[in-house]
């Protein structure tokens, strides 16, 4: 949750689950204070009502999770258990397999797919925020998952 240009992105990535076919609906990516943060957070959520929103559990999210809660939506916490690169590799088959789909044209597609084929790379917060959401939604097979990775 930093301004900075060096700082980390936070990372949303929407994503729709039917059967083994993940859908990324939506992706949002930027350098955001708390306030604009939580803003954007809470607008992802009332466009995808029902939807389960997680967000990965870290010192730096705590506070939005919170704050969120407060607000009395529900987040779900993930706790990763292994890297981003472990991460990564244990979703190799969804994409080998064409269980992972890009919409033909969206607005971010074009720097997320860049992050995606540049992983590792030094800013890959959407890549991770895609992999931990493809994690969570394989364990529960669930109809919708949002992810949201700040």
């Amino acid at each position: 949750m930093s301004e900075a240009e060096t700082g980390d992105y936070s990372a949303c990535v929407v994503l729709l689950n039917r059967k083994e076919v993940f859908y990324i609906l939506e992706v949002v990516r930027g350098r955001f204070p708390f306030e604009t943060l939580k803003q954007k957070v809470m607008e992802v959520k009332r466009r995808y009502g029902s939807s389960t929103l997680l967000i990965e559990d870290s010192p730096i999210s705590r506070g939005l999770i919170q704050s969120l809660r407060e607000q009395s939506i529900n987040v779900a916490i993930y706790k990763p258990d292994t890297d981003k690169r472990a991460r990564v590799i244990a979703q190799t088959d969804l994409f080998a397999g064409g269980s992972v789909r890009f919409p033909r044209r969206a607005g971010w597609l074009e720097e997320f797919t860049a992050e995606l084929l540049a992983f590792p790379g030094r800013h890959d917060d959407q890549v991770d925020a895609l992999t931990q959401g493809l994690a969570w939604g394989r364990r529960r097979n669930l109809s919708t998952a949002v992810f949201g990775h700040y």
